[in-house]
């Protein structure tokens, strides 16, 4: 209870702060975020940015979030951040939102039907269909640390409003 009243009086202070007299930036940061967060964290965030804060706050899964502060206020504040680190994970309901999040895309598929005996015959067709940009099952594959994979952690980037040049996509 002291630590989510410590966060809420310094986000308090630090929206109201004199950026002319103190213009350097503040980090709130905060992990297991889901035992601090509450109703006010949404509202704080959508102020943020013009208060020179940057916000890590980081979970398990989506539940976890949900399960203190509600499915809506999870959302609402979620949707204030422009950037969203997803690491491996093994939660459905985790990796089916961040894949949906990155977003889907048009991609062309193709079918072949071939009958044996009789007349045979043959066909195939070429279609559009909307698929995952990075499909849920690949975060349960990023290396997340530990000597079996010499110390390496992989994570998926996702940054609203601008594209990675490496890979032309957001």
């Amino acid at each position: 209870f002291i630590q989510v009243l410590w966060k809420r009086l310094w986000q308090q202070a630090a929206e109201k702060r004199d950026l002319k007299k103190y213009p350097r930036p503040l980090c709130l940061y905060c992990d297991e975020c889901q035992n601090f967060c509450t109703a006010y964290d949404s509202l704080f965030q959508a102020t943020a940015r013009s208060a020179r804060v940057a916000t890590v706050l980081m979970t398990q899964n989506l539940d976890s979030l949900q399960s203190q502060i509600g499915k809506i206020e999870t959302e609402s504040l979620l949707g204030n951040f422009n950037t969203k680190i997803f690491c491996a994970n093994d939660h459905v309901a985790s990796n089916e939102w961040a894949a949906k999040t990155i977003g889907q895309a048009w991609v062309l598929g193709g079918s072949t039907n071939v009958a044996l005996g009789g007349d045979g015959g043959a066909s195939g067709g070429v279609s559009e269909s909307r698929r995952f940009l990075v499909e849920p099952a690949e975060f349960i594959n990023l290396r997340k640390g530990g000597a079996e994979n010499e110390f390496q952690v992989e994570a998926i980037i996702f940054k609203s409003g601008r594209k990675f040049k490496a890979t032309d996509t957001n």
